[in-house]
């Protein structure tokens, strides 16, 4: 009797470790032939398509150490190497250099759609609120939809035209400050770039701040802070090159961005509340009064809150951080530069 049970318990040992192997072989029976029909899938696919030419650089860094100060005169020596066309890497990033004027022109004129998205630097993401902006967000409907609202409500004719005086004032003052200091040494390269600064305040809060708003945008420091943000969006970050080396933020560049981001962003918001609350007491049946208040307010903010208000389904809504976005100052440089044309 007991060998009777004995034998069983045996077989029931050898029956589970039988069904454990059955099903061990099962699963790697299906793991295998997916991964063959993957390979067979992949391997139909059209090889992709070979990158140009260009110079080796050293592993992990790439082309880093051999870049020199004058880049236009290197790349023009490279191209004579490597054609009109090359790339080199910057440590795990690859780039691509155009040199000839037919092929730059294919590129933004007749592939544009293909060229239109950018890879963001940290700055640049964080200061365009998650690349909210015209100039970063990737080609598609919110791409549209920012590029509408930017032709529009800031750069048409009618928007440009009232905020004419207000462009004319910040020049008339540049040229009191030469002026005011004949006979003495200018920095005519700083007091270019501060009235074009201040021409950017201007359009975008169209001189009417309330209060302390108003007292900040005048201080030197949030002046200050227009000229670093815009210094730090253009500097070359380590954290760009290595990807994996930017939560150590080796040279500062994403904490000072934040701050400063942080900065405008308070002031954005106090501004756009103030703003609403104004529109709102103008709402309560003072319909004169409102005329006459949007047309003291001639800036990009009422023009984009204009565009915002009451159009949520519309073609050219847009929310809050693309709003924001639009507002930095240095997204409103590409602004300055077609006024200048413009008058």
């Amino acid at each position: 009797m007991w060998n009777i049970i004995q034998k069983h318990g045996e077989l029931e040992v050898d029956l589970s470790d039988l069904f454990v192997t059955l099903s061990l072989t099962a699963i790697f029976g299906v793991l295998w032939y997916y991964l063959r029909r993957g390979t067979a899938m992949t391997s139909r696919l059209p090889p992709p398509p070979p990158l140009p030419p260009g110079p080796r650089g050293l592993p992990i860094l790439g082309y880093l150490p051999f870049l020199e100060r004058d880049l236009h005169r290197q790349f023009a020596n490279l191209a004579s190497l490597y054609g009109p066309i090359f790339k080199f890497s910057l440590g795990s990033q690859t780039c691509i250099v155009l040199t000839s004027p037919s092929l730059y022109r294919e590129m933004v004129r007749d592939k544009d759609k293909v060229f239109a998205n950018h890879v963001l630097n940290i700055s640049v993401t964080i200061s365009t609120f998650g690349g909210n902006d015209i100039a970063f967000t990737p080609y598609g409907s919110a791409w549209k939809k920012l590029r509408k609202v930017f032709a529009q409500e800031v750069m048409n004719n009618a928007v440009l035209d009232s905020l004419c005086s207000l462009r004319r004032e910040e020049v008339k003052k540049s040229i009191l400050y030469v002026y005011q200091r004949i006979g003495q040494p200018i920095d005519i390269n700083h007091l270019a770039y501060m009235t074009s600064i201040n021409s950017m305040l201007r359009m975008i809060w169209g001189g009417s701040l309330p209060g302390e708003e108003a007292e900040a945008v005048n201080d030197p420091q949030f002046r200050k802070a227009v000229a670093d943000i815009l210094f730090l969006v253009g500097k070359p970050n380590v954290s760009d090159v290595f990807p994996a080396l930017s939560w150590l933020d080796v040279q500062g560049i994403e904490k000072e961005t934040r701050r400063l981001t942080m900065v405008f962003d308070r002031m954005f918001d106090s501004a756009i509340e103030q703003r609403k609350n104004e529109m709102r007491n103008n709402d309560k049946g003072r319909s004169g009064v409102q005329e006459n208040n949007k047309e003291m307010r001639k800036d990009f903010l009422q023009f984009l809150l204009d565009s915002q208000e009451g159009n949520e389904d519309s073609e050219t809504s847009i929310t809050m951080a693309q709003l924001k976005a639009i507002l930095m100052p240095y997204e409103l440089n590409f602004a300055v530069s077609h006024v200048c044309q413009y008058n």
